[in-house]
């Protein structure tokens, strides 16, 4: 995506909305032809369409992706593929607050996976840390294989969380048809700052590839599994 929604390819589009720009003079990595998505949090994201690739039931997955943002007093999206209606399947890696269920604002990361039970059945956590620092933060959402709950790591390393609800069924099955957001929720809770580098595995990578991929651009190299890959 350095400055451009389609695949490198030219066969896979995502569609931009609203005004967002693509910057080359702030990067995690400095590289020629990098850029990072700027979203000014009144409406702009990038929507990609609902592929297989991107409904991984109960199988193991990973997303991951850089943010940087000094704007802590609202609740946004930076990765969602949520249904709108009750049971609101879902993997989301948000920011906001702590609150369970509505967060409210804040720079701490809160993470939302459901499956296709009841809204009730989820997991569902925040980070300790504020993260709307104005730094360059690398996040990275783990589900494991099996019944085991997922993992948050920033920058390269498990985070300490606090547990909002982990119950229901597991592994929870995301079998979500809509698309894959980069900026927000659904139509709502719009994200303001930088993005880049935004990736899903169908593997459960482990705490080693992630502190590798804080460390190292995506573009050098694509740990173990296929991929899909926003950068």
């Amino acid at each position: 995506m350095d400055g451009d929604v389609m695949d490198e390819g030219g066969t896979y589009h995502g569609l931009l909305s609203g005004d967002a720009t693509f910057l080359d003079d702030d990067t995690p990595f400095t590289y020629v032809g990098n850029m990072a998505l700027r979203l000014d949090g009144d409406g702009d994201r990038v929507m990609i369409a609902d592929t297989a690739a991107l409904r991984p039931e109960t199988k193991a997955w990973t997303m991951s992706l850089w943010f940087k943002t000094s704007v802590g007093n609202r609740y946004s999206g930076l990765i969602s593929k949520r249904k709108t209606v009750n049971p609101y399947t879902q993997m989301s890696l948000m920011m906001g607050g702590d609150i369970a269920g509505n967060p409210g604002t804040g720079g701490k990361l809160h993470t939302f996976v459901l499956g296709t039970q009841t809204s009730i059945d989820r997991w569902e956590v925040s980070s300790r840390g504020d993260y709307a620092d104005g730094e360059w933060h690398h996040a990275a959402l783990v589900r494991p294989a099996g019944d085991k709950s997922p993992v948050l790591f920033v920058d390269g390393v498990m985070t300490a969380v606090l547990v909002n609800t982990d119950r229901g069924l597991r592994p929870h099955d995301v079998n979500c048809t809509e698309p894959w957001l980069i900026g927000s929720s659904n139509a709502s809770s719009p994200f303001q700052g930088l993005i880049d580098e935004v990736a899903m595995w169908n593997a459960a990578l482990t705490a080693a590839e992630i502190a590798w991929l804080s460390q190292n651009s995506i573009d050098t190299f694509f740990p173990r599994g296929t991929m899909i890959t926003v950068r």
